[in-house]
């Protein structure tokens, strides 16, 4: 059993580290080489991608998993299903926001939450068909994707390095769509070369009905999901209206630098919740395995965040050189985003352990909370404080959803 944990850690750390690799490399490139107004602007787009990709998922990276592993007899039923979900959804929100397009403009951007939804869209079918991967075992499968779509990053800023594109929002853009549409294509073709070889004798039927049945059950998961995307990408989509595009850059840039470390949080949680949910039945083995991957987690975020208390201005000027000298305050927004993730160690492994647990509903009474607490801090602080009050909402939130897991947890889940 330890040797296929620890198979199954190695896998997804080569699975997430690519995918997480691929994606900060593209937006740490383009920090460098956009304009500060341009990259703004971008990270407003890309994290309202990031939120519409967790509505039309609606759950569905988690519930996958969870499902997948646990009745791998209606895999591809639950994958199907996922999957015209999204499409649903994603067509929704276009006819939306096609009827607010014939409307006055000059406060919402229609084209840019446009774009967002046709980027999300594919996004979201990617994650589907790699978190059904993930269910049955298949990390690898992921790390194959995104090689391929790390490799095409590196040939886009190698363009951008060379002077051979030049580095305008429009051609950004456009590039980055392509190179999703072109890693849903490969992962699309790895979906069927599985389904093609599988000598399982399920049958796909009936993938339109029982929807009701169905959303019923994914609901859970997928107002989580959705609350998730709220809390972790509102700040940045409030910013939008509240600060220049410039400042924005700026945050986003100094943020960058913390991301990299959330790979690992992400790594134990999707091995961690595979494990628990094979071995829910063995109290005493299911209490023992929560324990060592908080210890390693939690051991891991800290040993990150007293590298970042020491070595912070080397570390700035080793991404950016001399780009932020002038700013007295860059220090003290990558120590704020520092804690931030430390908070995020813990509260992601509480996290998955009340799914193990099926009891989603706790999470999604939780998120409820800190939408409120991340909106309304944000708005005050950014306020007052600029970019320096936004990261400490952004503190304060993980701060907040920590606590709520830890004892909720503890109590109720660890102590029966």
């Amino acid at each position: 059993m330890t040797s296929k944990i620890y198979k199954y850690l190695f896998s997804n750390t080569i699975s997430n580290g690519m995918n997480f690799m691929s994606r900060w490399l593209v937006n740490y490139g383009l920090s460098r080489f956009m304009s500060l107004s341009d990259f703004g602007i971008f990270s407003f787009i890309s994290s309202l991608a990031n939120l519409l990709k967790s509505i039309m998922s609606f759950g569905g990276q988690l519930f996958l998993i969870y499902k997948v592993s646990k009745e791998k007899e209606l895999k591809y039923y639950y994958y199907l299903k996922s999957a015209f979900l999204s499409v649903v959804i994603a067509f929704s929100l276009a006819a939306v926001l096609f009827f607010m397009n014939l409307f006055d403009q000059t406060i919402i951007n229609i084209n840019h939450f446009l774009f967002a939804v046709l980027l999300a869209s594919f996004m979201v079918l990617i994650q589907n068909t790699y978190s059904f991967f993930k269910g049955t075992g298949l990390f690898d499968k992921e790390a194959k994707g995104y090689i391929i779509f790390l490799l095409l990053v590196v040939c886009l800023l190698l363009c951008l390095y060379f002077n051979l594109l030049a580095p305008i929002l429009i051609n950004i853009l456009g590039l980055v769509l392509l190179m999703h549409i072109m890693l849903f294509i490969f992962s699309s073709f790895q979906f069927y070369q599985y389904y093609k070889n599988d000598n399982s004798n399920e049958e796909i039927q009936n993938v339109k009905k029982n929807m009701r049945a169905f959303i019923k059950e994914r609901a859970p998961y997928g107002f989580h999901e959705l609350q998730s995307g709220l809390y972790m990408n509102a700040i940045i989509i409030i910013m939008g209206f509240l600060v220049k595009d410039e400042d924005l850059a700026i945050y986003r840039s100094i943020q960058i630098i913390i991301v990299p470390i959330s790979i690992f949080p992400m790594i134990f949680s999707q091995v961690l919740l595979k494990q628990l949910s094979e071995n829910i039945e063995n109290r005493e083995y299911f209490n023992q395995l929560f324990r060592k991957f908080l210890f390693v987690s939690l051991f891991t975020g800290f040993i990150l965040f007293m590298i970042f208390y020491f070595q912070g201005d080397w570390i700035v000027k080793m991404f950016y050189g001399n780009k932020f000298i002038d700013l007295d305050y860059i220090n003290e927004l990558l120590l704020i985003f520092a804690s931030t993730y430390l908070f995020r160690f813990v509260s992601v492994n509480y996290g998955v352990l009340i799914t193990a647990r099926d009891k989603q509903k706790i999470r999604m009474y939780a998120t409820s909370a800190l939408i409120v607490v991340t909106i309304v801090s944000t708005i005050l602080l950014t306020k007052s404080m600029g970019i320096i009050g936004a990261a400490y909402a952004n503190a304060i939130s993980y701060l907040f959803l920590m606590l709520v897991y830890v004892i909720y947890a503890e109590i109720k889940l660890l102590k029966r």
